[in-house]
Formats: C-alpha cells, structure tokens, sequence
C-alpha cells in the first residue's frame, strides 16, 4: 500500500492515465479520506448550526442595544427649535428649492415620521419654490397632458399651503406656447394652470421670477398693485412663441414697492408699462436674443433717478443727433451693457454721450465685432471712481483699445479683456503693444488682470508685464489668469516661480494644436507632404499649459 502510495503520488499532477490493473488500487487509497471527509463536514455542520443561533443572537441584541440608544441619541435630544434651524440651513443658498424626493427640504421628511412632521410644520422650508413645466411626449392626448399639468399645480399648491404667512420667492420656468391647445377657456400649458394656482398667494409673493408664453402671462392680468404689497423683486421673461400677440395689460407691475424689475422679450413701448420707474434700484432689459432700441434706453434710464445696478441689451443707434442735456445717474454703481448693434453705443449720438456716470463701479461691455468703433474718452470720461472692467477686445480697433486703456482712472482693480479666436477679423486687437499699457503708474491699483481667448500677445510680453508690475513699490497685483488660443511659445515657469512662492496667483493656459488625421492608428494621410512635416517639426510641444499657484 505504502509502495503503491508513493508511486500514486509521483503521478499526480501529470497527463498520466492509471492502467485498468491500478483503478482498484486507487480507489482503496480514497477510502479513510472519503470517510474524514464525511466526518469533517458534519462537524462543519454542527459549527454553522452554533454560528446561526449565535448570530441570531447577536442581531436580537443589537436590536435591543440600537433601540435604547435611540432614544438617548444625541440628534433625539436637539430641541425641535434647533432642528429647525439646522433644517432651514439645509437648503439651496443661491437658487429657490426645488420639488424633488433628493434635495431639502422633500428630503428631510423622508427620514422618519417626526422628521416628516417638523418639516411640514416649519413654514420657512416652504417659502422658496422653482418650478419647471413637464416635458410630456408630443403623442400625449390634450386629456394626459392637462392631467398631468393638474397635478404639477396641485403639488405647487401644497407646497405652498405649508408656508404659513412667510414671503414667498418663486421662479418658474414654462415652455414655448402650446401647440396643442384646443379649448381656450382653461389652461392648456403646465404654465398656466401653475400661474393660477400662484395668482392666490400674490398677497405673499416677494421675489416672482416668471417665464412664459403671451398666452399663459394673460392669467396674471387679473392682479393689481394693491394684490401684491410685498413684492420687491420681479422678473418676467416672455418665452419664444408664434405669432406677434400683444402683451397683456400686467396692472401688477405697479406694485408699490418694486426696487428691482427684469425684463426679457420683445415689448413695443418699454417705457410705457405701469412700473414705478422712480422707485427701482436695479433693472436689466433684454437679453436672451431680445433687445431694447437706444432711445427707449435712454427714456427708461431718465425715469429712473435712483438706480443701482443696470443691465441693457441694445439693438440700434440713436435715429436723431444728440441736442439735449446730458442724463446723470448719481447712484449708478454696476452697469452691463450687451452691443447688438454697430456703433449702438460709442458714436456721437450713442448711449454714452447721453449719460453720466460719477459713482460708477463696475462696467460691463460686450457686444459683437465691430473695428469701426471708437470714442474711448465717451466711454470712461464721467466715471473717475472706476474699479472693475469687463469688454470684449474685438469690438475695437487697436488705437481706440488703447485709447481706453489709456483712458482708465487710477481706481481700476480687476480688467477683464476677452478676446476674438483670431479668425474672424483679419487684425487682432489684443497684443503686446496693448498690454504694455498696463503698467504700474498708469493702473497703480490694479489687483487682477483675466485675458481670455487671446492669440497675440506673447509669453515674453507677459513675463515682462508680471514682472514690471510686481516690482512697484507698493504692488497691488494678486491674480493673473491668461487663456492663450495659441501653444507655448516660451516656457516662463521658472522665471515667474518665484513671484508665485511670494503670494501672487498665476494662472496660464494654453491651447495645444492637433495635425489632423496624424494618427498611428489611422496612418498618415495620402496629402502628408514635405511641408506638412516641416509644419509638424515647427509644433513640437507636450502639454497644454500650467497652472502656477
């Protein structure tokens, strides 16, 4: 057997095949342990058997132990007061709530049954409400579709129910107008039937923020100014539709104390709507591919004597020359003005030679390409407290951006230049010459400097610039942040590190180029001439660029 054994052994793990005289053998060597085998699984058995009951156990004691430490848990022992708080503080800090089972405040009463109490009874948690119409298949019948919309208005209206007397802050956002419409005696859009679910709570409302067809606005015309006492902000957006329906009477746009009032839509008459216009502190018109013409700018802008914060969208220039006085807006701090038009607001008769702006802050300008533009001293001549500007580079020429540059009081702070991709115009503006302008006594409070999609100005130039404004005596310069549409052409990682180790912020990136079709998957392609390969040579670089904190 031990023979046997030992040259049973010595084949294991082989291709060998046993001779029909050693199967017998074989076998008998399985014989004890097969029948340790039986034995060890059967003593397994028995140890699952303990295990199951001793698991058992432990899961009835833990139940036990979790049950009574529940009730001394710390988040049981927080006073329904303080919870409340810690519940409010749950929700979105920028935007209005949202009816969704995964953000607060639906979530929180979702926990447990006394959570879900609390959380209906705390009316701050419901005061705040974004709805968005629902997208239904187009093949839905008019009978589906208004159910569905029913039943968006009634969650609408639950939700605001629990808000107790709180102001309420609402946006909603509808679709274009309604196709499908059929019976025009009841809402036939999720926008309407919401609109008349919300028309109840305008003794409430405080911040309305309303996009909508001319037909869904059409509820709101039976509001009043008297109907809505604590409404200080508004925004209403007419949405696309067919047709060219006149916008409703919206008596409600008088409310007595409306400080902030947005536009966006196409209106005949801007100035002739029912806004207290001497009362607002911030209005923005346009927007959205809309706009506002430059005289009826000009006649808003006049009615509003203690403006803020603007922001216009402006199509044309002026029909008749300028002969009249000069509008001042002693208490314009912030002013965004979108350029759809060629010369809309720098020429002679443009927006710009018809105000005046002694408190302005901040000045926004962007608009399309236009290199014909000039009158930089119309731009920046009545603003000597200037500290942030934002334009699109490209709507100048070089001389006329430099000229603004030029121009900049010595209060500027943080400029914002954004460029063209290079293509559209056959002279890029932004270039070394321009960014030489900048210096320390030219813009001695300058703290941040953002050029976006350039091309033109070169990797020494700005090392130059860096390096000038951070050798002043006093330097302010904390942030530079370039986006360049163009490779490295030299790498000044090394040369500006040491400024980045002193606290100043650089942020430069680069745009890498790819030979198209030069795949080594796809192969060269057939037109992959000389001078393709010597365009290749010439673009040799490895990274797209480097932040440098």
């Amino acid at each position: 057997m031990s023979s046997g054994r030992q040259d049973s052994r010595s084949k294991l793990g082989t291709n060998y095949l046993a001779r029909d005289d050693e199967v017998p053998q074989i076998r008998s060597l399985l014989v004890e342990p097969m029948s340790r085998v039986q034995e060890i699984d059967t003593e397994i058995a028995e140890l699952y058997k303990a295990i199951d009951a001793l698991l058992s156990e432990q899961a009835t004691l833990r139940s036990y132990i979790w049950a009574h430490r529940t009730l001394i848990a710390p988040i049981q022992r927080i006073p329904p007061e303080i919870l409340s708080e810690i519940f409010v503080a749950c929700l979105p800090k920028e935007r209005n709530c949202v009816m969704s089972s995964v953000e607060a405040p639906m979530l929180l009463g979702r926990v447990c049954s006394s959570w879900r109490t609390l959380s209906l009874s705390i009316p701050r948690l419901w005061c705040r409400l974004h709805i968005v119409e629902p997208e239904l298949n187009s093949a839905s019948t008019q009978f589906v579709r208004k159910q569905k919309y029913a039943q968006w208005a009634e969650a609408a209206k639950d939700w605001l129910e629990r808000s107790g007397q709180s102001p309420l802050s609402i946006s909603l956002t509808g679709d274009d107008e309604d196709r499908h419409a059929t019976d025009v005696t009841t809402p036939s859009s999720a926008t309407a039937a919401i609109l008349q679910v919300l028309i109840p709570f305008a003794y409430r409302w405080q911040n309305i923020s309303v996009r909508a067809s001319l037909t869904a606005l059409e509820c709101l015309s039976s509001i009043s100014e008297q109907d809505v006492p604590m409404l200080t902000r508004l925004h209403i957006q007419r949405a696309p539709s067919p047709g060219s329906a006149q916008w409703p009477a919206l008596q409600f746009l008088s409310g007595p104390h409306i400080a902030h009032f947005s536009l966006s839509g196409e209106h005949g008459n801007i100035p002739s709507l029912p806004v207290r216009w001497s009362q607002l502190r911030s209005l923005s018109i346009g927007s959205h591919g809309r706009s506002v013409t430059n005289e009826a700018a000009v006649k808003v802008l006049s009615l509003c004597p203690r403006l803020e914060a603007c922001e216009l969208t402006i199509s044309n220039r002026m029909r008749h020359p300028f002969t009249g006085t000069v509008l001042e807006l002693p208490h314009l701090r912030s002013l965004t003005l979108h350029d759809r038009g060629f010369y809309s607001l720098y020429n002679a008769d443009g927006l710009f030679s018809r105000v005046s702006l002694p408190g302005l802050l901040h000045l926004v300008v962007l608009g399309y390409y236009d290199l014909k533009i000039n009158g930089a001293d119309l731009l920046l001549a009545t603003s000597p407290c200037l500290q942030s500007l934002e334009m699109n580079t490209d709507m100048f020429n070089k001389q006329t951006l430099i000229e603004i540059l030029n121009a900049l009081p010595p209060t500027i702070q943080r400029i914002k230049l954004a460029g063209g991709d290079g293509l559209e115009e056959p002279e890029c503006t932004m270039d070394d010459d321009v960014l030489a302008k900048l210096t320390p006594s030219t813009c001695p409070s300058l703290q941040e400097l953002h050029i976006t999609d350039c091309d033109s100005i070169s990797d020494q130039a700005l090392l130059e610039f860096i390096v000038a404004m951070r050798s002043a005596d006093s330097p302010t310069l904390r942030l530079v942040e370039v986006h360049f549409i163009r490779p490295k052409q030299v790498d000044i990682h090394e040369q500006i590190q040491f400024l980045s180790d002193a606290g100043l912020r650089i942020e430069i990136n680069y745009e890498d180029y790819e030979l198209p079709g030069a795949s080594p998957w796809k192969g060269l392609p057939d037109e992959y001439t000389a001078e393709t390969a010597e365009l290749a040579s010439r673009m040799r670089w490895t990274s797209a660029g480097r932040s440098h904190e």
